[in-house]
């Protein structure tokens, strides 16, 4: 198999929830970074998206570019948000994502305990960098 077969196979692993598959396509020298060649998606944002949070910590056990972002400059953490998946939006948050990004995010699916679930974490995430801006302000007077 080729290393364009494993993406692809990498890529389809990652979009349908295939966890073993996506192990496999990694052994076989797939690109964690890999593109979609129609939306530029990487195999992060297609399990963010679909909402497969088992996926999502398993690509990101692979240290992806997390804040890669596709042809519309959506990031992973962006179609997470963007399609309610909080389990998702919460991995990828511990995992450092820039959550400035997807606070612009329109929660479009979901349900209305899901939206509000997504957008507490996100306020929660912006009250804690408010924090430590305005402590590292204090250490600097």
């Amino acid at each position: 198999m080729t290393n364009e077969d494993a993406n692809q196979a990498l890529l389809h692993a990652a979009g349908h929830g295939n966890r073993e598959g996506i192990l496999k396509a990694m052994d076989m020298g797939a690109d964690i970074d890999a593109r979609h060649p129609e939306s530029g998606a990487t195999p992060l944002m297609l399990a963010a998206g679909q909402g497969y949070p088992e996926c999502v910590q398993t690509l990101l056990n692979f240290k992806p570019n997390i804040e890669a972002s596709n042809f519309n400059d959506f990031t992973a953490l962006m179609a997470a948000v963007e399609c309610g998946w909080p389990d998702c939006v919460r991995l990828l948050l511990a995992a450092d994502a820039d959550w400035e990004c997807a606070s612009d995010v329109i929660i479009m699916y979901g349900s209305d305990e899901t939206r509000s679930e997504i957008e507490r974490m996100l306020m929660a995430r912006i009250e804690s960098e408010e924090i430590k801006k305005a402590s590292a302000g204090q250490r600097q007077d």
